[in-house]
């Protein structure tokens, strides 16, 4: 998650980024002037709001936006959706939310437990949205996680699977 560094390049081609408060200052008018197409705004991590989302949010309109949450399995699950839901009470753009699931959100949880909390995130932002979250994980965690992972395609059917290799934009 490296603002305009980590520009990716989907498979049709279209470039787009995520951002979330560690990129500070996103420069959004040259964000609008590159090739960019979307946008992935992180809105929350566990019980807390990004303190940048709003800004974000408003500085890529434009483009097409989606939230995403960066879960922690030590939270309860429905108690993090609502943390989303909160930012994206007015506007809830226009890809689907993502819920971003990493080796540092499993807190020492157990893959069973971690897939619960998902589950239970995913559950509460359908329910509210309509439409069932992105999930967003790597390799490593996909790993760890083991063939507890397989429960979250019911809740989670797009997969959105991290390639952190460099690429020229």
């Amino acid at each position: 998650h490296h603002g305009l560094a980590a520009a990716a390049r989907r498979g049709d081609g279209m470039i787009g980024l995520d951002v979330s408060y560690h990129q500070g200052h996103v420069d959004w008018e040259r964000v609008h002037a590159t090739e960019a197409k979307f946008a992935f705004i992180r809105a929350s991590v566990g019980l807390k709001l990004d303190l940048r989302f709003t800004e974000n949010w408003e500085g890529a309109r434009g483009l097409a936006r989606g939230a995403y949450h960066f879960l922690h399995a030590d939270q309860p699950g429905d108690e993090q959706a609502r943390m989303l839901l909160e930012q994206l009470s007015e506007e809830p753009g226009e890809l689907p939310p993502v819920v971003d699931l990493e080796e540092q959100s499993l807190h020492d949880a157990t893959p069973d437990h971690a897939v619960d909390v998902a589950v239970a995130c995913a559950r509460t932002i359908a329910e509210k949205l309509g439409v069932r979250p992105i999930l967003y994980t790597n390799p490593n965690t996909a790993l760890l996680l083991g063939e507890a992972i397989a429960r979250l395609h019911e809740h989670m059917p797009t997969l959105w699977l991290a390639d952190y290799r460099p690429r020229p934009i």
